[in-house]
């Protein structure tokens, strides 16, 4: 409940600086040491102990919000300056502030390089004014100072923001941090970001690190910075920060990141745009930009083939000045456009031209990208919409994920099969599946036969090209590799060596040296079964012949059920390559 102060108490506070600075580091992970500290604002006493939070609800009650949150910048700044902490220091500012806090940075001397000030703002504040509040930054940033957006994916915002902001940090919210190990969707939505960010040059640092679990996928998607608990507690004076004792890098090879899978295209983020003459006026469109706020940017179009791009901003910037109507009113909108604007074709991947835009760093992302078709202007496409989409296909995926070994399920392998049988692209499926696993779980219990499943999945992970195969788990002890690698013979065989080898340390002493266990069969009759073993059944479906995953699945199981008579670990390559229900529609001569 909030504690309820007076306004002379909160003015009290402010007036007599009864606020101090805790910092908690932020951990560098392939250094394992200190990459810089956030400053985390407590009262101190003899005032009563306010959260963070209480502190600025009152002060925003009283109206002294400004001077609060200047305050804990100037705090910050001279506790880190006393203490000689190194790297940089991360200050929470809210985005109100910034007009005055640009004003105090360009007035004051300040006691550390200004280069090391990372300016934080949180998705939690509305940013009311995105052309205003980047006139701020960009005032900040030619001090020196670097841009976080704080608490990403905590409101409505974010992804806006970080396309328009283009921030130097990311903070991911501690909400998808929290449980990611065992949430799917967490860990697609920090894959998209991640996805994001390295392609437009922004670090990422995960917040709210408090468990082993946590970290260890962190560490799996080469997260290269994060804080929390489980790294460093905040402390009023921290000593020198190390975390050589934690286990770096110990993931499990089956969180890896699967790269092949079915994407949305351009098509899905067209908007319909009225394209312009490359010979209209530029004062004309001037007007046009004028009257039409919700406008970013117009394509130009001659003979419908685009040609270029004016966006908004600099063509406002480019009328700015006093005589700029009478230098530049009369001249065609073709010598201030972008001629090299970003024209993909609809059916292009997002991921595709999220890869174009970000690896460019003459791109602007706050330009809108070019639609076409048959090389034909049919649209704009806009970046944060992009982005917007990018994260909706990772969390869509990442519900149908298996959550014991976080592998694609059903539903992701039969887009898969579809979209491959539609480009009559040749691939070759092989499904694997378990002998023995029923009664080997009766009889060691279900978390031995959990244990099995994941060694397993990581044996067929480890000998798959993670550019060119793609694992499926479509449940209990049944796996699934569309294979496109031309050695897929040889994987599958290696597949088999391994799980040969790792299975026998399932078994106790006393099994191993009677090869198997007794345990009662399906009608509960004791019977004798041998170690558990691997069956692999292989297909190569014809894409003319099969008219969907059905009936590739056909297919593969029963080339499964061909190699389980083998009851050893065993490979079937079937050569049937078309469903028994398929019929030649032209005769044999």
């Amino acid at each position: 409940m909030l504690k309820e102060i007076d306004t002379s108490n909160i003015h009290h506070i402010i007036e007599q600086k009864l606020i101090v600075p805790h910092f908690q580091g932020i951990i560098d992970f392939s250094s394992k040491k200190m990459f810089g500290v956030e400053s985390l604002i407590r009262t101190t006493s003899p005032t009563p102990k306010l959260t963070p939070e209480e502190l600025f609800i009152n002060a925003q009650s009283k109206n002294c919000l400004l001077e609060l949150d200047t305050l804990c910048l100037q705090q910050a700044i001279s506790a880190f300056s006393k203490q000689q902490l190194s790297g940089y220091i991360f200050i929470n500012v809210l985005p109100t502030s910034l007009e005055h806090i640009c004003h105090y940075f360009a007035t004051t001397d300040i006691s550390i390089p200004l280069t090391h000030i990372v300016l934080e703002i949180s998705e939690k504040h509305p940013f009311n004014n995105i052309s205003q509040l980047n006139e701020h930054i960009l005032t900040l940033r030619n001090y020196g100072i670097l841009i976080a957006i704080d608490d990403l994916g905590a409101g409505y915002s974010g992804l806006k923001a970080w396309a328009e902001i283009q921030p130097d940090f990311v903070k991911i919210d501690r909400h998808f941090i929290d449980g990611i190990h065992s949430d799917g969707i967490k860990r697609e939505f920090v894959r998209s970001i991640l996805e994001i960010a390295r392609g437009i040059g922004c670090e990422v640092i995960a917040e709210g690190i408090e468990t082993i679990e946590e970290l260890e996928v962190l560490q799996s998607f080469n997260i290269k910075l994060g804080q929390g608990y489980l790294l460093h507690k905040p402390e009023e004076k921290p000593s020198s920060i190390s975390v050589e004792n934690l286990p770096f890098n110990s993931h499990s090879l089956t969180l890896r990141k699967i790269n092949t899978r079915p994407t949305e295209t351009a098509e899905s983020i067209l908007e319909k745009r009225e394209p312009i003459s490359p010979d209209i006026r530029a004062d004309i469109i001037n007007d046009e930009f004028k009257n039409q706020p919700h406008i970013s940017s117009l394509p130009i179009v001659k003979n419908s083939i685009p040609v270029g791009i004016i966006s908004r901003f600099n063509m406002l910037e480019t009328f700015s000045g006093r005589y700029s109507h009478q230098l530049h009113g009369d001249k065609p909108i073709e010598e201030f456009m972008n001629k090299a604007p970003v024209i993909v074709d609809s059916q292009t991947s997002l991921q595709d031209i999220s890869k174009r835009i970000t690896n460019n760093d003459n791109i602007d992302l706050n330009t809108d990208l070019i639609i076409t078709k048959n090389n034909h202007y049919i649209g704009i496409g806009k970046t944060a919409r992009l982005l917007e989409e990018l994260t909706n296909s990772q969390i869509r995926y990442a519900r149908h994920s298996n959550p014991l070994t976080l592998l694609p399920g059903n539903v992701r392998i039969y887009e898969w099969l579809d979209s491959l049988i539609q480009k009559e692209e040749n691939f070759w499926l092989a499904y694997f599946d378990i002998n023995h696993f029923k009664p080997f779980n009766d009889y060691y219990g279900y978390s031995r036969g959990d244990e099995v499943i994941v060694s397993l999945s990581e044996a067929i992970v480890k000998n798959t090209s993670v550019n060119l195969d793609m694992v499926g788990h479509i449940g209990g002890d049944d796996f699934v590799v569309i294979f496109r690698s031309s050695d897929w013979k040889a994987r599958c065989k290696k597949i088999l060596e391994d799980f040969k080898t790792s299975s026998i340390e399932f078994y106790s002493e006393k099994e191993i040296n009677e090869n198997g266990i007794w345990c009662e069969d399906r009608q509960g009759k004791p019977t004798f079964f041998n170690i558990i073993t691997l069956a692999i059944g292989v297909v190569n479906p014809d894409p003319a012949s099969c008219q969907s995953h059905h009936d590739v699945a056909a297919l593969a199981s029963t080339a499964k059920h061909e190699a389980k008579k083998k009851k050893d670990n065993y490979l079937f390559v079937s050569r049937r390559r078309f469903p028994k229900n398929y019929r030649f529609e032209h005769s044999i001569t």
